[in-house]
């Protein structure tokens, strides 16, 4: 009688074990996707970075291209694009061409970013910018390597962190 006690025990433990991956194997609803945004060249595209959340719950990001030199958009939740700023990719622009990487927007609601190309030097920029698209007049030049692997930021104004 002991044995079959036991074999009842197995055939149980197997049994919930078999209901087990059944119900793991249901498949579960769909995760929807929902593209919010196309980009269109004009309003911007070839999104490199990641988005970042503004205080103001709306989502920030760059573009390499659109405008005339790449783009600052904030877009909300919904959806709904909106250019921050746009590059200048004409000779003599200073404010920089091409922000590959995203904007980050820190304590004192400035976002900074920076671009791959423009500037002062070509090399790009590291820039300011306020939340209404002001371009911050502390823009840095990244100037040419001094050494392998050297960089140089010059400032127009303002300390090593931009301040005004």
């Amino acid at each position: 009688m002991t044995h079959a006690r036991g074999n009842r025990g197995w055939a149980a433990t197997m049994l919930a074990a078999i209901l087990m991956m059944l119900a793991a194997s249901i498949a579960a609803p769909a995760q929807g996707f929902k593209t919010l945004v196309d980009f269109t060249g004009t309003s911007g595209g070839y999104s490199y970075s990641s988005l970042a959340q503004g205080v103001d719950g709306s989502l920030y990001g760059t573009t390499d291209i659109g405008g005339l030199g790449g783009t600052v958009f904030k877009m909300t939740p919904a959806g709904n694009l909106a250019t921050v700023y746009e590059f200048c990719a004409k000779p003599g622009c200073t404010d920089g061409l091409a922000p590959k990487a995203g904007v980050n927007q820190i304590v004192d609601g400035n976002f900074y970013g920076t671009t791959y190309y423009g500037g002062a030097y070509g090399y790009g920029t590291v820039f300011k910018l306020t939340p209404d698209g002001g371009l911050a007049r502390c823009t840095a030049s990244i100037s040419p390597p001094t050494a392998p692997g050297r960089w140089r930021v010059s400032y127009r104004a303002g300390t090593a962190i931009c301040t005004g």
